[in-house]
């Protein structure tokens, strides 16, 4: 929360022409509205991430498809494992309508994996249902 407090305190000095947005990690859901009340009024958005639930999602994962199994042994070790985001219409074409299973699979081949999906107009979703379907569109990046 500190660090927080200070990085926000050292950018109402600048002037910003980007919204500020964290992706903040933690480990307890007490933790959030805290984060929430330090950044209340600073014009930032926040999305939490708990660890904990995207390990069970990715165990869930591994169970569906065990194939995954060493890409997912990989990224929860401590050697160097990315995560990053991928446009979503990098995968399939805007307008599609698949299922995360189905999105999971096309890229699978490529050794990627579909941690979640962040929408251009909604929040950060992680660790999604494999039946869950989206709609890609423009904009839509996949975690």
């Amino acid at each position: 929360l500190a660090a927080i407090s200070f990085g926000l305190a050292a950018l109402a000095t600048e002037e910003r022409t980007k919204p500020l947005h964290l992706v903040v990690s933690l480990m307890k859901r007490r933790t959030r509205g805290s984060i929430r009340a330090v950044v209340q009024g600073a014009g930032v958005s926040v999305d939490t991430i708990f660890p904990q639930l995207l390990e069970s999602g990715a165990l869930v994962q591994v169970l569906l498809s065990p194939p995954l199994q060493p890409l997912y042994t990989h990224l929860l070790s401590s050697s160097r494992s990315e995560i990053s985001f991928l446009d979503a219409t990098d995968a399939v074409p805007a307008g599609s309508s698949v299922t995360v299973g189905s999105l999971s699979a096309m890229l699978e081949h490529q050794n990627l994996l579909v941690l979640g999906l962040l929408p251009h107009d909604a929040p950060l979703s992680l660790a999604p249902r494999q039946s869950k379907r989206l709609t890609i569109d423009h904009g839509d990046r996949l975690v």
